[in-house]
């Protein structure tokens, strides 16, 4: 088919996303919807929940915010609420994200009849139960690619499907110019303004409190090292729903004057500079900025070897990896680099190149918009000339 000529119009795009926190899928959206062309693209973003952190905290009057807010449980009728918005909008592309919009929105796309439609998948499928798999294999013939955003996720995803999708891996990207290694003199004011001594290993982690974190692992990992580095402090980043039980496991492990809970924090990259090590302890991932934003900064990395995160921790070169569910591996990681000053401070040089060269925002946004390029012309759609 020839491409119909576009020249004089943007393309129209709809993303639909399940949630609107601040996760690292939210912030990639954030992040791909800032660096797409506004001279190429209109951008419009559909929540299906009431919350809208990401885009109260960044400007971006080019994107349109529309509301569809899904009934909590089974709501088949969010599907007819969408199909209504996208055949009014005339959308060229649907772009979803996360289960609930993947689920809903791709049957609301192809009954809009809107040409192109793309899926998410932002973590490993091993933790769907067989309803949602069974769902999965349903609406694959209403996609045109889904996009994972590391192989693992990919791999894990096909193998839960006997019929399988067209898959795009498109990693995520950081912030470069965002997150930095900083001069030491930054570090101690910032240690200072969070009230942390000025001297001592201060090991941190930054993510919502889940039980997909494994908060009780890590702060087990805390325990050893503090055992034998009296000295040592932590720093935990993040909040959700979880943080009664963690409190409760700072005090019954007895490190109520160790471990410092920061909440949910706007300025991570002011923070994620002073951590000596950044130890991530997920039972399973997909591509985890957080990681990305620790090497970006300069900080060495041990994190537990799950999915995505071993496509971006090199073991012995960028950080350490260790098996899930082991407090003392991961304990004995972050002390053999603490040990070693010089291995941890080219450890971190090594982080900061790959996430320079493998990982950056440009490199995320030029990859999505050439898959956007690629399916608009297979359905004879060509994108406005600049």
């Amino acid at each position: 088919m020839e491409p119909s000529d576009s020249s004089t119009r943007l393309i129209r795009i709809l993303y639909v996303i399940g949630q609107m926190s601040y996760g690292g899928a939210e912030r990639q959206l954030i992040e791909l919807c800032k660096g797409l062309n506004p001279m190429r693209y209109a951008l419009s973003v559909c929540s299906l929940t009431p919350k809208w952190t990401m885009f109260d905290r960044y400007q971006l009057p080019h994107v349109d915010r529309i509301v569809c807010y899904k009934r909590a449980g089974m709501d088949p009728a969010i599907i007819f609420r969408l199909a209504r918005i996208m055949y009014k909008g005339n959308y060229d592309i649907v772009h979803t994200w996360l289960y609930t919009a993947n689920t809903w929105g791709r049957v609301a796309a192809r009954l809009a009849g809107v040409p192109v439609v793309i899926g998410s998948l932002r973590v490993a499928s091993g933790w769907q139960n067989r309803f949602r798999t069974f769902m999965s294999q349903c609406l694959v013939p209403l996609v045109d690619v889904m996009v994972a955003n590391a192989q693992a996720v990919r791999d894990s995803d096909a193998s839960t499907l006997l019929i399988r999708p067209e898959y795009e891996v498109i990693y995520n990207g950081v912030d470069t110019k965002r997150f930095l290694p900083v001069a030491p003199k930054l570090i101690t004011q910032t240690r200072s303004s969070l009230r942390l001594p000025e001297n001592g290993p201060l090991i941190g982690t930054v993510g919502r409190f889940d039980p997909q974190k494994d908060y009780r692992t890590w702060l087990q990992m805390a325990s050893h090292v503090q055992a034998s580095l009296p000295g040592a402090r932590f720093v935990i980043v993040g909040d959700g729903e979880f943080r009664r039980a963690i409190e409760a496991w700072i005090v019954e492990l007895g490190l109520e004057n160790n471990v410092m809970l920061l909440g949910s924090r706007p300025d991570i990259e002011n923070i994620m500079p002073v951590f000596d090590v950044f130890v991530l302890s997920s039972r399973y991932e997909g591509l985890p900025n957080v990681i990305l934003e620790a090497m970006s900064c300069g900080v060495p990395v041990v994190a537990t070897s799950v999915d995505g995160t071993v496509e971006l921790v090199h073991h012995n070169e960028t950080g350490l990896l260790v098996k899930p569910h082991d407090a003392l591996a991961l304990a004995e990681a972050v002390l053999r680099i603490l040990s070693n000053p010089e291995k941890a401070r080219k450890m971190g040089q090594a982080g900061r190149s790959c996430a320079e060269d493998l990982f950056s925002l440009e490199r995320m946004v030029t990859a999505t918009d050439a898959l956007y390029s690629r399916l608009l012309f297979r359905k004879g759609i060509s994108i406005k000339a600049l």
